[in-house]
């Protein structure tokens, strides 16, 4: 009787296992050659998911592909909701997105490509750059800024070192002088550093579109905002540059080289827009109606 017993625990134990195991096929593909990844090791992580949309970590898998670049076997999901595949190449760390865990899929396919790497970027662009400008109070502005990077090539872009600033650099975003970085989404906050004219970015850009969106803070006991941009000629300047202000309460603005464009709304507010390009230097300057008071107190003193 008690071996019996012990038999079903086991069976109940193999059947548990076998209802948790996910059928999983993965493909390392180098999409700069065009070739798959033979005989390469890989990591394949099983993530749970909390009440508050945290994920932690259940257990990592090392494993390795075959001579075809593919990998077939059963994965123990027990506990798991989320499912994550990373694989370092030339340096790089290239991962999936966390993909939901069905349970009972049969065919669970994740490719995963990888690409050479490059420090020439001449395949890098800035589609559009996207300032949008709300006054605060008298001196102070707030700035939120979308950039459209693209990729177009087939080599990851690494960057190189910047010998002036003295450090590696990736992208170099100018940005007005004395501003003071409040967001920054689209790119990891660890690989961003700020500089009195712009911010230098790590993060190395991967084949594709990305967005980075930048928020900071410009203040200004005149009431004269200068947002002049200083570019580096090494770095690419946007295609398309489109400027959005909310006009109104004494405030004006006076872009250089930008066509006034009509209203449009954002995140539901009206604002007056300009677009065009931009160079390396970009003059904009913003008055806010303490400017006026301040002109006439020096005028004052003057006659004084």
């Amino acid at each position: 009787m008690r071996k019996g017993i012990i038999i079903i625990i086991l069976l109940i134990a193999a059947f548990s296992e076998r209802a948790y195991s996910l059928p999983l096929e993965v493909a390392l593909v180098n999409r700069t050659k065009g070739e798959a990844l033979a005989d390469y090791p890989f990591k394949l992580k099983v993530l749970k998911t909390g009440p508050d949309g945290g994920q932690t970590l259940l257990r990592t898998s090392e494993l390795k592909t075959d001579s075809k670049g593919l990998y077939k076997g059963d994965i123990d999901t027990a506990g798991g909701d989320m499912l994550s595949a990373e694989v370092n190449y030339r340096g790089i760390t290239y991962s999936m997105p966390t993909d939901r865990i069905v349970k009972g899929q049969k065919d669970y396919v994740i490719n995963l490509p990888v690409y050479d790497i490059t420090d020439k970027a001449d395949d890098i662009k800035i589609r559009q750059r996207t300032m949008v400008l709300s006054p605060q109070d008298d001196k102070t502005m707030q700035v939120f800024e979308i950039l459209g990077i693209d990729n177009s090539g087939k080599y990851t872009y690494v960057g190189r070192f910047n010998d002036k600033l003295d450090v590696h650099q990736v992208l170099y975003i100018p940005l007005p002088r004395g501003y003071r970085l409040t967001h920054i989404q689209g790119m990891d906050s660890n690989k961003v550093y700020t500089y009195n004219g712009g911010l230098v970015t790590q993060e190395n850009i991967r084949p594709g579109e990305k967005e980075l969106l930048i928020g900071y803070i410009l203040r200004s006991d005149t009431g004269l905002f200068d947002l002049t941009l200083y570019g580096q000629k090494d770095s690419p300047v946007p295609e398309r540059f489109t400027l959005l202000f909310q006009e109104g309460g004494g405030w004006k603005v006076r872009p250089s080289g930008l066509t006034a464009g009509g209203e449009t709304e954002f995140y539901g507010k009206k604002y007056k827009t300009w677009n065009g390009k931009i160079g390396d230097l970009f003059v904009l300057k913003v008055y806010g109606p303490a400017y006026k008071g301040q002109l006439g107190r020096w005028v004052f003193a003057l006659v004084l």
